[in-house]
């Protein structure tokens, strides 16, 4: 399938929506980044901060799912304005409110805002490139919030330190309005799902299964794409590195100062280096699994045991970083345990959209994010209380890091076991080991209609 849409525009709504998730991530970055201050202003206990911490995501899951269900229906222009307002209001409330009830009710209502905007993100790409264009753009959505994490943590911190906690929100809400602005004059609906053209030779079902479109079938429910294996591994491998992140953002910060001795400044850039292996592990894992695909290997291979592989590895980092003293080792092992996981949230949505057609993306997508979101409500919580129940800072991070570490290396295992699209998308549409798109079993195939079903 060459180019059917513009090319120039494609790319231009790549990077906005770059931009909006890069932005998601300052918005999450903050809390952590002010964390030291605003426990002691606020008097939180660290169980207390947890849960604000993890209020972000009460809502999260919920309006991840509504938003997927209602883009499947309506064009997703306005509503990225729309919440990209929302995330400056919500954002710029704390600086009215400043009591710890404002700081909870501006989590969750952040947090119901950002829900929606990586599964519709990713939705809307996967409706500017054809199937298999798509891995580099997805990625790039993805790793924009390690870009994200590179510009924030500097800025953010200096704000926060030369102007106090709340100006840190501030920033971020008038960033927020910013972005708002440029996607309701520069960003555009995306175009029809194309119909899938009929290839004159036969395809087999390992081809199709690596981006060749194929019909969905009329067995593809959403229940049975919920319930396939291949759905049930991106949860398990995005709930693994959901949980990691959000217990980075929220609790690295205040580890390196408390346990390590940083400084304000040089804790606040520690969240960098993780997002440097974040950013390579995802370009490296995408340029692999391309070149594999391309080489006609089933997509179960790179999307499911090496990407599995690879956060698991993660997970072991994690479970060494208690005993890595607090140098250049120690630095090491956070950056490779926060970093390596990350690969899973590229793998899961091209996973996952290999099964899905075109139709049900959207809701698929926004299911699997509030699916896997729900590990980060439990992460920051958990590594609270088992702070207050530890004797010693030290101690508690010790811990939450070993539990951190022991379920992401669950999800990458899980990963490695289940997702396997092709099989999945056979499955799903009927076909399998020898029948071809031209030649099928049973009665000749109908003509597709633009939602490939």
């Amino acid at each position: 399938m060459d180019r059917p849409h513009g090319a120039g525009r494609a790319w231009l709504m790549t990077v906005l929506l770059m931009a909006a998730m890069a932005l998601t991530f300052w918005d999450k970055a903050v809390l952590g980044l002010a964390a030291v201050p605003i426990m002691k202003e606020l008097g939180l206990s660290n169980a207390a901060y947890g849960a604000a911490s993890s209020s972000f995501y009460l809502l999260f899951s919920v309006a991840a799912v509504l938003v997927g269900l209602m883009t499947d229906r309506v064009r997703s222009r306005w509503v990225f304005v729309v919440l990209a307002l929302l995330w400056a209001v919500a954002q710029g409330s704390v600086l009215l409110a400043g009591t710890v009830a404002g700081l909870f009710a501006s989590r969750v209502m952040i947090g119901a805002a950002e829900g929606p905007a990586n599964p519709l993100a990713v939705h809307t790409v996967h409706g500017w490139f054809p199937p298999e264009r798509r891995s580099l753009p997805t990625a790039l959505t993805q790793i924009a919030s390690g870009i994200g994490a590179l510009t924030s943590a500097p800025v953010l911190t200096w704000v926060i330190v030369e102007h106090g906690w709340r100006w840190g929100f501030l920033t971020t809400a008038l960033l927020s309005a910013c972005w708002a602005v440029l996607y309701a004059v520069f960003g555009k609906d995306r175009p029809a799902e194309p119909v899938p053209e009929r290839v004159p030779a036969p395809v087999t079902e390992a081809a199709s299964a690596e981006g060749v479109p194929v019909a969905a079938g009329e067995g593809a429910t959403y229940r049975r794409i919920l319930l396939s294996r291949t759905f049930a591994g991106a949860v398990a491998m995005t709930f693994a590195a959901a949980w990691c992140l959000a217990v980075v953002l929220a609790w690295l910060v205040p580890y390196f100062v408390k346990v390590v001795g940083y400084d304000a400044q040089a804790a606040g850039n520690m969240i960098i280096p993780p997002n440097l292996v974040s950013i390579a592990a995802i370009l490296a894992l995408g340029a692999a699994s391309g070149r594999l695909l391309n080489r006609g290997v089933p997509d179960r291979l790179p999307l499911g045991v090496l990407t599995g592989a690879t956060v698991a590895a993660g997970g072991l980092c994690a479970l060494l970083v208690p005993h890595l003293g607090t140098g250049a080792a120690l630095l090491c092992g956070v950056s490779l345990a926060a970093g390596l996981p990350m690969v899973a949230m590229t793998s899961a949505f091209n996973a996952v959209g290999r099964i899905c057609p075109p139709g049900r993306r959207g809701a698929v997508m926004g299911t699997l994010n509030g699916l896997y979101s729900l590990g980060s409500v439990g992460g920051p919580y958990a590594m609270g209380l088992i702070l207050d129940a530890a004797p010693d800072a030290a101690t508690g991070y010790g811990r939450g890091f070993t539990i951190t570490g022991l379920i992401v290396v669950a999800g990458g295992v899980c990963a490695a076991l289940c997702v396997d699209p092709g099989g999945d998308r056979a499955r799903l549409t009927g076909t399998g080991p020898g029948r071809t798109r031209e030649h099928p079993a049973g009665p000749p195939s109908r003509p597709l209609n633009q939602t490939g079903v």
